[in-house]
């Protein structure tokens, strides 16, 4: 209950309030649409959140990223720090996801 409520309340950066918001500004669809690897990037966010930067870049688009690569890609480009910080953390969460099945991101 107490880590559900963490998850519905986290910050994720630029006002974004807990895992469905996170999940609808950066893919465009609710936490419990989103695929594994999309749920290892929003888990991988929640000690780093989007920086401003990259929200207004994300709110520019005309359609929401599906590869959570993109959006790294993007950051990089702009010249985020975030970038390298988030790739590491979402390699790690993938990695730990592949591991073992009953990892995923709680909804």
């Amino acid at each position: 209950m107490i880590l559900r409520y963490y998850l519905n309340n986290a910050y994720f950066g630029s006002a974004l309030r807990g895992c469905d918001e996170a999940s609808l500004h950066i893919f465009g669809k609710q936490a419990s649409a989103l695929d594994h690897e999309q749920a290892a990037f929003i888990a991988s966010l929640l000690p780093r959140p989007l920086p401003r930067a990259m929200f207004i870049a994300l709110g520019k688009r005309a359609t929401p990223p599906s590869d959570p690569h993109e959006i790294i890609s993007e950051a990089k480009k702009i010249g985020l720090q975030w970038a390298e910080n988030i790739e590491l953390r979402y390699s790690y969460a993938l990695a730990l996801q592949r591991s073992s099945p009953s990892n995923r991101l709680i909804r």
